[in-house]
Parts: structure tokens; C-alpha cells; sequence
């Protein structure tokens, strides 16, 4: 097995977990549970490199030759990244161990009882039933989002409302045409979707303006200057936001 394909299989493993969705910031894959990072695992100029919060096992990890504490001030908080440049050298029994160890350790209460029940509990039989689909919305909304894994899990999220998504990387791609409702996310790359953001507001487009993934109070203080946004700290792709924009559009 490959490198590529032992860093796919332990994030989906990952993913296994409740509210455990993917991202790629700054090309990096990295799953996220609640909005907080939880594990990531990538491939990069032939290595594959994961990282774990392991407050219990990580002593006894950091004596390992590919495991180092996380840079960024990371390590201090139970933080290790491992690095691999063999497939024979990766562990994975023992990953899946300290993604387990990660999710306990970081994930809400909540959750950590819910994954707990979920495990010891048998499958239960249930009879399956056909979905609904979602009544159609007409209008159309704009999404404006480097990251393309976060991208899409948006589109799926509105989907389910009967949101149909249209999404682009750049300002430079965005052509408004008629549409009702602009999300832009502004994770990736804060600073332009900023300038964006006002942009639209300062033209004469009639678009409901959404911006997602407000991170800190100076992003704020920026935002809450334009006239009529609304802003989320949570992706795009959150139910929060998927919501709201339904209701724009239904309006």
C-alpha cells in the first residue's frame, strides 16, 4: 500500500467520528471535529505526515524517531506530528489508537458520549427509508471559497435544503448575474474576502451578503462595519449558514 493510500485510509477513519468533516488549508488536508482541528494527515514531497493529541501516550511517543512535538506551540498542549517516508513504517493499529485518543481528548462532551455509546453498542436493524427530496428553491446562491474540500461540503449541505450552490475560488471568477444570496468564506485567505465582502457592499448589487468563517474579534470589528452581512464564525458548509441562506432565498 502506499503512502497516499495509507493517508486516505486513516483520515477516513478519522472521519468516522461525530461532526468529523474535511478540510485543506494551505493544501494541507486536515479533519476538523466541531470547527477545531482533530487530525491531519497528508502526503508531501514523498512523506507522510500526521498529526495526534495524545496527552496520555505522547511521552512514550516523542521517544519515537519519526514522532516530534508539534511546531507552533503546539507540542506543549499534547500536540506530536509524525512523519513517515516508508509505508512499512507506518503503524496503523497504533494510529488508529491515537486518533481515538485525539477525539477523546479534544471533542465536546457531548460527542465523546455519543461516539462512546455508538461503540459499545450493537448495529442495530433498522428499516430503511427513502428521503424525502428537498423542494427546489429557484434562486440561486454564490459561494466564494478557496478551500475546494471545504467548498463542497457546502454544496451538499445546501443541497439538502434545495440550495443550488454556485461555487468559485477567486473574486476575480464572480459574476453576480442575478443572484439573490453571496456567501463568501473568508478562512483561507481572510484578507481578501474581507475586501471582497466590502466591496459588494459598497456597489448597488441587490445580494444578501453571508460571510462564514469570521475567526477573531479584529475580523469582526472589520465585518460589523458593513451595512447588512451577516456573519458566522462557523464554514461556510455549517448547517447555520446552510439555513439562513435557505431562508433567504425562500423569502
Amino acid at each position: 500500500m502506499s503512502l497516499e493510500a495509507i493517508a486516505k485510509k486513516l483520515r477516513e477513519e478519522a472521519l468516522k467520528y461525530p461532526q468529523t468533516y474535511e478540510e485543506q488549508p494551505w493544501g494541507h488536508r486536515v479533519v476538523k471535529c466541531a470547527g477545531k482541528m482533530f487530525f491531519t494527515c497528508d502526503v508531501h514531497d514523498g512523506a507522510l505526515s500526521a498529526t495526534v493529541k495524545v496527552p496520555k501516550s505522547g511521552k512514550q511517543l516523542l521517544k519515537r524517531p519519526y514522532a516530534a512535538p508539534t511546531h507552533y506551540g503546539m507540542g506543549k498542549y499534547g500536540w506530536v506530528t509524525l512523519t513517515f517516508t516508508s509505508a512499512r513504517a507506518v503503524p496503523v493499529d497504533e494510529m488508529r489508537a491515537w486518533i481515538e485518543e485525539t477525539f477523546v481528548s479534544m471533542a465536546p462532551k457531548k460527542l465523546i458520549a455519543a461516539h462512546q455509546k455508538g461503540a459499545g453498542a450493537a448495529p442495530a436493524k433498522v428499516a430503511r427509508k427513502t428521503k424525502a427530496s428537498p423542494k427546489k428553491i429557484v434562486a440561486r446562491a454564490l459561494l466564494v471559497c478557496a478551500d475546494e474540500l471545504r467548498a463542497r461540503r457546502a454544496v451538499d449541505e445546501y443541497a439538502q435544503r434545495g440550495v443550488g450552490l454556485d461555487v468559485v475560488a477567486t473574486a476575480a471568477r464572480l459574476k453576480l448575474a442575478k443572484a439573490k444570496a453571496l456567501v463568501i468564506d473568508i478562512g483561507r485567505n481572510p484578507v481578501d474576502g474581507i475586501a471582497l465582502a466590502k466591496k459588494i457592499d459598497e456597489g448597488d448589487a441587490a445580494v444578501h451578503l453571508f460571510v462564514a468563517g469570521v475567526r477573531d474579534a479584529d475580523q469582526k470589528r472589520q465585518l460589523r462595519e458593513l451595512g447588512s452581512a451577516e456573519l458566522f464564525s462557523v464554514p461556510a458548509g455549517d448547517a447555520k449558514v446552510a439555513d439562513a441562506v435557505a431562508r433567504v432565498l425562500t423569502k
